[in-house]
């Protein structure tokens, strides 16, 4: 229980800390500390139930990319807002450290594991941001739609 609140703790203090880098402003800025703290607890309970990385990184991007569309909608600002500096605490950038420290002692099999340790972890973010940024823009599409619809029928 304590790892699990640390980790919200230190994700919430990077993603603010990140967000005061990016130029966001006011309370946007606890925003994205708390769309990070929340995706680092939803990961975090994800590994002590036995998940791999890969799959605690997948579930972690889902959740910061979805509350970062629902943060953004309700405060009428772009996701881009958001995004940036919650996605900074998850980049696996300690495992790159490890990846140059294999290259540096010659350790081609332990690089190429970690470079493919990397690149799952990476993909794995870019395809939750990708699913959520899908299934927000579809619903709204699909509310406008409908919403224009209601309009035409109530003008005949």
């Amino acid at each position: 229980m304590n790892t699990i609140l640390v980790s919200a703790a230190g994700a919430f203090l990077a993603a603010s800390m990140y967000s005061v880098f990016f130029d966001v402003r006011r309370w946007n800025i606890v925003w994205s500390g708390v769309i990070a703290g929340s995706a680092s607890v939803a990961g975090s309970i994800c590994r002590v139930n036995g998940a791999n990385e890969i799959t605690c990184t997948f579930i972690s991007g889902l959740v910061f990319a979805g509350l970062s569309e629902v943060f953004a909608r309700i405060c009428h600002t772009p996701v881009t807002t958001y995004l940036p500096s919650v996605l900074m605490p998850f980049v696996p950038g300690r495992l790159m450290l490890y990846l140059m420290g294999e290259i540096v002692q010659g350790r081609q099999s332990g690089a190429i594991g970690k470079l493919i340790e990397i690149l799952s972890i990476s993909g794995a973010l870019a395809l939750a941001i990708l699913i959520m940024g899908t299934v927000f823009g579809l619903t709204s599409r699909i509310r406008a739609a409908m919403h224009r619809r209601k309009k035409l029928q109530e003008q005949d």
